[in-house]
């Protein structure tokens, strides 16, 4: 993707805008009012890669599984009664529409959504907010190239929709991708607003042989979203297990958020292959209500 780490290092346009609650603009901790409210996890789900490859209509069918209230989109198909439209920024407007009323007969917000490289050029960046805010999105996550990040800050404070850098894990054939690295990251955003901060994949981590808990405290203070994962052993070969069975130590993790007061959506991407993936998050699920219990912790 990129040539070497050099390019990353890149002056991210300062923005005088709206930051996320809890930050003026500028800051780089949270303000006192901030640090006085409580802190809640939003629990939820990625529609297409837990509950239906086949329509986002049907993953929303089948979201009462998992037991949570919010649901992370992406590009693929809305529904049959929609035909080709696609869930994203060139859907029909009718067809948003009946998104958006599948998402309240549901009792269902859809809080997310990856959108990928955020496209080619501003104009498409800006139709994706766009869409973001018809939906009700909070959060765009995804792994933009660093030229991009000043438009996206302009248009981060402009929409109110935050901006997470995602990582994917270290592939040694592939030595020029570089966002498997913590600090890599954070140098990269260090000079934009907060509304531009990071969504730890905590799976991806174990897999790159890095310490999830030690790589979310590198975040504090820009951490934005969370693909929680357990994994099943260390190193690329690594897939992802129900909570508690694997070796990432989720309560470690869970317990670094509390202390962080990391208040935001947390999201279940459970990619592996077996037979009944929804009861597999919904195990998950409860592990995640059961340690915030136990700590404290306020989850929604």
């Amino acid at each position: 993707m990129f040539a070497d780490k050099r390019i990353i290092i890149v002056a991210c346009a300062a923005f005088a805008g709206s930051a996320p609650a809890g930050y003026a603009a500028g800051e780089k901790t949270p303000s006192a009012s901030a640090q006085s409210r409580p802190a809640v996890w939003t629990l939820t789900v990625p529609a297409y890669r837990v509950l239906s490859q086949v329509t986002f209509f049907d993953a929303i069918d089948k979201a009462g599984i998992v037991g949570v209230k919010a649901v992370e989109g992406r590009p693929y198909r809305i529904s049959n009664e929609t035909g080709d439209a696609q869930l994203g920024p060139s859907a029909p407007a009718e067809a948003l529409e009946k998104t958006k009323k599948k998402l309240r007969d549901a009792g269902l917000a859809l809080i997310s959504y990856y959108a990928g490289d955020f496209g080619g050029d501003e104009a498409a960046m800006r139709r994706l907010f766009e869409f973001g805010r018809t939906m009700g999105i909070q959060v765009f996550i995804g792994e933009p190239a660093p030229d991009k990040l000043a438009a996206l800050d302009r248009l981060a404070g402009e929409f109110g929709i935050n901006v997470a850098i995602h990582n994917h894990p270290r592939r040694p054939n592939r030595s020029a991708y570089v966002y498997w690295d913590p600090d890599v990251i954070m140098r990269m955003i260090e000079k934009c607003s907060h509304r531009i901060g990071c969504c730890a994949d905590t799976g991806h981590w174990v897999r790159s042989g890095l310490d999830p808990v030690e790589c979310l405290k590198k975040y504090q203070g820009r951490l934005l979203y969370l693909h929680l994962k357990d994994v099943s052993e260390k190193g690329p070969r690594g897939h992802d297990v129900i909570f508690g069975t694997g070796v990432a130590d989720v309560k470690g993790m869970l317990a670094e958020l509390r202390r962080q007061q990391f208040s935001g959506p947390i999201s279940f991407e459970y990619e592996n292959n077996v037979k009944d993936r929804p009861a597999d998050v919904r195990q998950c699920v409860d592990f995640v209500r059961k340690i915030a219990t136990e700590l404290g912790q306020e989850v929604q």
